[in-house]
């Protein structure tokens, strides 16, 4: 049998000898032939080829049911009685095998279905088959008859993302396949929103159909945040009636212990059910063997068919007929890991400069979870995830064969070297160790440079990152070392439209289908058969965004040399000051004018609209917010000086307040006037840094529950403009929050800073007054001659004023910080 990647179309535009004719000068030369009793799932298939041809020839080719008069040569789908008289043993086939044989008489397409029955209207949404858990045999056989028997392919939802060539006349030459797609676990692109920014007109049908092209699927092994059943069932009644009703028995020792009072992190999923407490455990404790034993019993009862007591994939994941099943747990996504003494002791050996050995304790638990649910069956396995820290492969611990692993990777951020470096490391790690031991899966980041412009820095319109050709090496990385699936998480999560990763996301469909294929003469036939005429300008289109998104040197020298996970490294001065370049924009526009000129198709001239309208238009609205910005973001930042004093040694009542430096003049982040009857005074002596805010006719918001709420004061202190960076939070009701973010091999992270003693807070009589003394070395300045500060207030509905303007919504940004001026004494 013949693989897909290396069969060619075989489509002929007029009657070719020995081949199947479908139609004849427009009009039908064939019929679709069904089984008398169709699956629902056959049933669609034989919509999508009527479509499809008539797509191509202009004519309806006739869906009869097996027995039912016809003319013509017959194309049978399904388990049809006359594929099992032609020899093909449609019944062996298993899991999502399936076959297609065209012959000279006639054409057979069938696969593994579902045997679920009853009518169906095809354009509805409930005609669609489900994309999770079930079986879509004969349709997959249908588009691969349809891309390599009459050359259609699929980039876009709706029937102007389909190209393929229009004839009256269509026969289709005899070859013969029998395959499955490559990845069996999964293959699914997560896009809840997809085309829908910009008042795109793509249908959820559309959209779910163009997944079903793409051959999305989850068939077993997909894993993400699950553990919360036992908080339902034994942490504390949750405040849903449909949840309390679950809840059993306290045991507080099932969780992180040591966090009462100190909890800063609370449980993502779960936090609405406890709204009220600040002392929610973040984790599960992971040397408690009740725990484990639950757990397993979980996993256990999912693979029974049994219901468990959950939220989020709990029950959401089955198992299918002949396939492995993997129950899903992971932690929460925090670093609020158990402190018991047990705990504590876990791999004293693997702890490096004081950092927890996350990734040896969390495999080392999900091991004996694995094990405990086997002893109990078999058939049941655990998956979980390799994520953030726990990412790098645990050399030397012993993972039981039950354990799947799946991988999260950062795939948007090729051009960083430590990034790079970073995700083949971890890639290899595993595929190098556990290939043929376990299956292993990836959960992959697409959202770079859309996180960074709509969730760290706030400006929303950016100009793109495309990243093919290091995509292409990395999936095919993935293919030769046996990872049998994949979850993207793309930009389409935060309302970016896919033309933002269109290449990208279809060569991971099918790649992830079929790895024989070249990802370069894919690229190739996109742009011919999608773009057509308009071909090459739109090829150089894309190049030039490529190259500016990936040249090295378009970034600045700190970031190269420094590594965060998840990236955070396209602010706008970056994405707009040194990618989406004033040049870049006028030759980029000049690229898409020759296109338009050269579109000699309706289709064509429509997909060169939709982008336009979807990516070149907020691309010009970006470009223009950062030329008007440029003319205020590189003024000089503020400065204030103070005079040399004696030595207080950080007892406050002995600081000399006349000789600090005064702080009483606000604006917005934009930098205009701001009304804030208030003043910051900022005082050194060699070992400590005194201030003191002082506030008038404001009283902080009364019946707040968190500092967070809107009516809060922020200051932020660095010794230069970047990391490290230091920031002291006060909010209503006294409450108090200090945190440090730095960079540590090669990672940036935030943890609590504990400088020594909480600040002086008084709230009363529509006054506010903050005192706290700070210890030069808490701010690791080092031998600087500056200390860098910016203030923050915010008050209830947004409003907002500080000391240095900083013209992004994002508080911590060193390099707009004002500067406090530290001479003679230090």
């Amino acid at each position: 049998m013949k693989k897909i990647g290396l069969i060619s179309v075989v489509c002929c535009i007029t009657l070719c000898l020995n081949a199947v004719e479908v139609t004849k000068e427009g009009k039908p030369a064939s019929a679709i032939v069904i089984p008398a009793k169709p699956e629902k799932s056959v049933q669609y298939a034989a919509f999508e080829l009527q479509h499809h041809f008539r797509l191509m020839t202009g004519c309806t080719v006739p869906i009869v049911r097996e027995g039912e008069k016809f003319s013509g040569q017959p194309i049978y789908l399904g388990k049809t009685l006359a594929s099992a008289d032609a020899g093909l043993e449609v019944g062996k086939l298993k899991r999502e095998e399936y076959l297609v044989a065209v012959r000279t008489d006639a054409a057979y397409l069938a696969g593994v279905d579902d045997e679920e029955y009853g009518s169906i209207e095809y354009g509805n949404q409930s005609a669609l088959p489900p994309l999770e858990y079930h079986n879509h045999g004969t349709l997959w056989a249908v588009y691969d008859f349809l891309r390599q028997g009459c050359g259609f392919e699929w980039y876009a939802p709706g029937d102007n993302g389909i190209t393929y060539q229009k004839h009256t006349s269509l026969s289709v030459a005899p070859f013969t396949l029998r395959r499955h797609p490559f990845m069996k676990a999964f293959r699914m692109i997560y896009a809840p929103k997809i085309f829908k920014a910009y008042g795109q007109p793509y249908t959820p049908y559309e959209v779910q159909q163009l997944k079903l092209r793409w051959k999305q699927t989850i068939r077993y092994g997909i894993v993400n945040h699950n553990i919360y059943g036992i908080w339902i069932r034994f942490y504390a009644p949750c405040k849903s009636p449909w949840l309390a009703k679950y809840f059993e028995k306290k045991h507080p020792e099932y969780f992180a212990q040591n966090y009462k009072g100190a909890s800063r992190t609370h449980l993502i999923a779960m936090r609405s059910q406890y709204p009220d407490d600040e002392q929610l455990p973040p984790q599960l404790c992971n040397t408690n063997k009740d725990v484990i034993r639950i757990l397993a019993q979980e996993a256990v009862d999912r693979s029974r068919g049994k219901k468990v007591v959950g939220v989020s994939l709990s029950n959401q994941v089955k198992k299918m007929k002949d396939e492995p099943f993997y129950y899903p747990i992971q932690p929460d996504d925090n670093h609020g890991y158990c402190r018991c003494a047990d705990c504590l002791k876990l791999f004293p050996d693997k702890y490096r400069d004081g950092q927890r050995p996350d990734n040896y304790i969390h495999f080392e638990w999900m091991s004996k979870i694995a094990r405990e649910a086997g002893k109990k069956a078999p058939d049941a396995g655990i998956g979980t995830l390799a994520y953030n820290t726990t990412t790098p492969y645990p050399e030397g611990l012993d993972l039981p064969s039950n354990l799947s692993v799946m991988i999260v990777l950062n795939m948007s951020n090729f051009w960083h070297r430590l990034s790079r470096q970073r995700t083949d490391h971890m890639l290899d790690g595993w595929i190098a160790n556990e290939k043929d031991k376990r299956l292993l899966t990836v959960w992959l980041h697409l959202l770079a440079p859309a996180w960074d412009a709509r969730i760290v820095y706030k400006y929303n319109d950016f100009f793109p990152g495309y990243y093919y050709h290091e995509f292409a090496r990395h999936l095919r990385k993935m293919t030769d070392g046996g990872v049998m699936g994949y979850f993207i998480e793309s930009g389409d999560e935060i309302s970016v439209p896919f033309w933002y990763q269109h290449l990208e996301l279809y060569l991971a469909s099918r790649l992830a289908d079929d790895p024989s294929l070249n990802p370069e003469k894919l690229r190739d036939d996109f742009f011919r058969s999608y773009y057509g005429a308009a071909a090459q300008p739109m090829r150089q289109f894309y190049d030039l965004i490529e190259y500016a998104y990936m040249n090295p040197s378009n970034y600045p020298g700190d970031q190269l040399s420094r590594f965060n996970t998840l990236g955070a490294f396209q602010s706008e001065e970056v994405n707009w000051g040194k990618c989406g370049t004033k040049e870049r924009m006028k030759q980029l526009g000049r690229f898409l004018t020759q296109a338009d000129r050269l579109a000699d198709t309706p289709e064509v001239r429509e997909r060169l609209r939709l982008l336009r309208e979807g990516m070149w238009n907020p691309m010009l609205r970006g470009r223009a917010r950062w030329e008007e910005k440029e003319k205020y973001i590189n003024r000089p930042v503020l400065s204030a000086e103070y005079q040399p004093m004696p030595e207080a040694g950080g007892n406050l009542k002995k600081v000399d307040w006349n000789r600090a430096a005064k702080i009483d003049s606000w604006r917005t982040i934009d930098g205009f006037p701001f009304s804030l009857k208030a003043k910051l005074l900022c005082a050194v002596d060699k070992t400590h840094l005194y201030l003191r805010y002082e506030e008038q006719g404001n009283e902080f918001s009364k019946g707040v529950k968190s500092l967070w709420e809107g009516d809060h004061l922020e200051i932020f202190l660095a010794s230069q403009g970047a990391l490290p960076v230091h920031q002291l939070c006060i909010g209503a009701n006294g409450m108090i929050e200090r945190y440090g973010h730095y960079y540590k091999n090669d990672a940036a992270y935030s943890t609590a800073w504990n400088y020594g003693p909480e600040p002086v807070v008084q709230t009363e009589n529509g006054r506010l007054f903050m005192e706290t003394a700070i210890p030069l070395r808490s701010l690791r300045t080092g031998s600087g001659k500056e200390i860098r500060l910016n203030l923050f207030r915010v008050f209830p509905g947004g409003k907002k004023g500080c000391w240095s303007p900083i013209f992004v919504p994002a508080h911590n940004t060193p390099e707009r910080m004002g500067r406090i001026v530290l001479r003679d004494n230090f």
